[in-house]
């Protein structure tokens, strides 16, 4: 279960745009913090019923902040992100119909980490 302060880390392509859709979560609920970009709204939306940690334990994130100071510590959540497959040429992927949707889902995550060829 995910704590104010902890580090998510995301793992392969069928995960794409989980990064952005926690990152949106969790600026639904604090706010974005000022420094932070802009971050793009128009993925779908992120039942918070449906997170999920450690399999299919049914153990689910906690977003409720108990202090102000909690809830900036999620404001400022940290996010990482690893494709275990090389990530394919923009040959390539700009072919793929959600495109802009994954590349926007992966640059939710502060850390973007891609196997080599």
């Amino acid at each position: 279960v995910a704590k104010p302060g902890d580090i998510i880390w995301v793992h392969d392509y069928h995960l794409f745009m989980v990064p952005m859709m926690v990152r949106n979560l969790v600026d639904e609920k604090y706010g974005a913090p000022d420094s932070s970009p802009r971050r793009p709204k128009d993925l779908p939306p992120l039942d918070s019923d449906a997170i999920t940690t450690q399999g299919n334990t049914g153990k689910k994130l906690n977003f409720a902040p108990t202090s102000r100071s909690e809830a900036a510590a999620w404001q400022n959540l940290k996010i990482g992100f690893f494709l275990h497959t090389p990530f394919p040429s923009w040959e390539i992927i700009s072919t793929h119909p959600n495109c802009v949707d994954i590349v926007q889902g992966m640059l939710g995550a502060d850390l973007i980490g891609f196997h080599t060829y």
